[in-house]
């Protein structure tokens, strides 16, 4: 992805039994109005995703161990990687190739104007043998996507689609909302060497 100044790149790096090659997801955030450095932005992140209850909706065989802030721009922006530990509390996972697949939406439209990332550890007691998930799991999962954004907001910082060299659209683009599928989803990566 392709950082700008005044932008950074969020990712939650997780490991154990249900992520045996280890599990990630990323989120981009424009920080112009705030006074964060990739230190206090990855110690807020944690905050963030605490307040919002996620990790209870995943599989108790991961964990978040780290928290990784690259700012932009890619090739000069300061880095900063925050220990973590945040378990999953939802119970038993499924295979760790499974996950909850999330969209972030922008007001703009195509398949450039939109992101997605796939949590890690969906519990085994939340997907159903259609591989749907089970009701209100997804809600769960989407309210506490919305809790995320809405902290990082009220702190000044913008939640953002990065978009990668040779993309339609240049410039970082803010998310409108961010969404569980009901369905669940799979990376081939999360289980295979």
């Amino acid at each position: 992805m392709l950082i700008p100044e005044g932008f950074a790149q969020i990712n939650a790096i997780h490991t154990g039994v249900g992520a045996p090659t280890g599990a990630q997801w990323t989120l981009g955030v424009g920080l112009e109005d705030s006074l964060f450095t990739p230190e206090t932005l990855a110690k807020a992140f944690e905050i963030w995703l605490l307040d919002a209850n996620l990790y209870a909706q995943l599989g108790s065989d991961v964990t978040m161990t780290a928290v990784l802030v690259k700012f932009g721009p890619n090739a000069t922006g300061p880095s900063f990687l925050e220990a973590a530990n945040e378990p999953g509390t939802g119970g038993t996972g499924s295979s760790p190739n499974v996950a909850f697949l999330t969209h972030k939406a922008t007001s703009l439209g195509g398949r450039a104007g939109r992101g997605r990332a796939f949590l890690p550890a969906v519990p085994e007691s939340s997907v159903n043998s259609n591989g749907l998930l089970t009701s209100g799991v997804a809600t769960a999962v989407s309210n506490s996507l919305q809790s995320i954004l809405d902290s990082m907001t009220a702190d000044s910082v913008v939640p953002v689609v990065l978009h990668s060299e040779g993309s339609p659209i240049t410039e970082p683009t803010a998310v409108t909302a961010w969404t569980c599928d009901a369905k669940a989803a799979t990376q081939r990566r999360r289980l295979r060497r």
